[in-house]
């Protein structure tokens, strides 16, 4: 397996996939998956609107770009509720994509540090 983390825009991203992120709770997707999901036709957004993707922690559903996309298949990984969400959260959703076989890809759109105990974690 190989695991490349790339800064930029997703939609440009040619790899067999792209892993993308949806946290729990949320109705509407936004930011690189939102992106990801109006190329798609909004496959990720009708997951989560029909209940079949609910954001849970470690959760992952995979759609097909069947050519919409550069990338062959989009893996959404879950990261469960936002205000929970920290280091360890993002720990396991890397290894809840890491866990889905071949070569992946997964873009940074921004650095964000995560709060933790009163001091800034990266």
């Amino acid at each position: 397996m190989e695991i490349n983390v790339l800064a930029g825009s997703i939609q440009a991203v040619e790899d067999e996939m792209i892993v993308v992120n949806l946290f729990e709770g949320v109705d509407t997707p936004g930011g690189a998956t939102a992106a990801v999901d109006q190329a798609l036709g909004g496959v990720i957004g009708d997951a989560v609107a029909s209940g079949d993707f609910k954001g849970k922690k470690g959760e992952v559903i995979v759609f097909y770009a069947h050519g919409a996309l550069p990338a062959r298949r989009v893996l959404v990984v879950g990261l469960g509720p936002q205000d929970k969400f920290g280091l360890n959260a993002v720990r396991e959703a890397a290894a809840a994509a890491a866990k889905r076989p071949g070569r992946w890809a997964w873009v940074v759109q921004q650095h964000r540090p995560w709060r933790r105990r009163g001091r800034t974690d990266a």
